[in-house]
């Protein structure tokens, strides 16, 4: 196990091997309509809005293995395309935030192949684990105080410059942090995989 320490967070990085004995793919469809008066026809002198319709279709796939250890253990994957034969040897690599016990996986090694197909990037690694990553609300805040200021002072400059110390005090450090963070888990991730290339060989 490798751990990765930030801001008095842990996210612990772990593997699981096993033989492939089953698996399956499939897709699933979701549609969805909305109002869109772009697409409504006039009748009667009234415009009646239309509607639009829009479809998103997910690939699943679902996969069995024994592990070495003897249990059975199933993993089920969406919109990874992730090329596996019955019987092939394979190695996952997950990372858990110990704070809040949430694993995902990062990837799996495919030892017969001599490949490694990627789940998650770094990034995506931290947003799902939710460790210390950009959030939506920073931006709101970033409106909201440009609005606020501009009200209560009705000048454009104060406004502005509010706004960019908060940006320059407290959102660019962040996002500076939240890169560092995303090269720690990319520099583990690499020196993980090459252990784990050597686990069969």
């Amino acid at each position: 196990m490798e751990t990765i320490e930030f801001r008095g967070k842990h996210i612990d990085f772990q593997h699981f091997s096993g033989t492939v004995i089953d698996q399956r793919k499939h897709e699933t469809v979701t549609v969805s309509s909305e109002v869109d008066p772009l697409r409504g026809v006039n009748v009667g002198g009234m415009h009646i809005p239309g509607e639009k319709i829009t479809s998103e279709v997910n690939s699943h796939h679902d996969i069995w293995l024994r592990l070495d250890s003897g249990i059975e253990k199933s993993i089920s994957l969406t919109n990874i395309d992730l090329k596996l034969r019955t019987g092939q040897s394979v190695t996952f690599i997950t990372a858990t935030n110990r704070g809040t016990q949430k694993t995902v996986n990062c990837g799996v090694f495919n030892h017969n192949a001599d490949q490694y197909k990627i789940i998650r990037y770094p990034a995506q690694i931290n947003d799902n684990l939710k460790v210390h990553h950009i959030r939506f609300f920073g931006i709101i805040l970033t409106i909201v105080i440009w609005t606020a200021t501009l009200i209560i002072t009705s000048s454009v400059w104060i406004a502005a410059i509010s706004t960019l110390i908060y940006i320059f005090t407290l959102c660019i450090p962040k996002i500076q942090r939240v890169r560092k963070l995303n090269k720690q888990i990319e520099e583990i991730l690499d020196t993980y995989i090459s252990n784990v290339r050597a686990l069969k060989a």
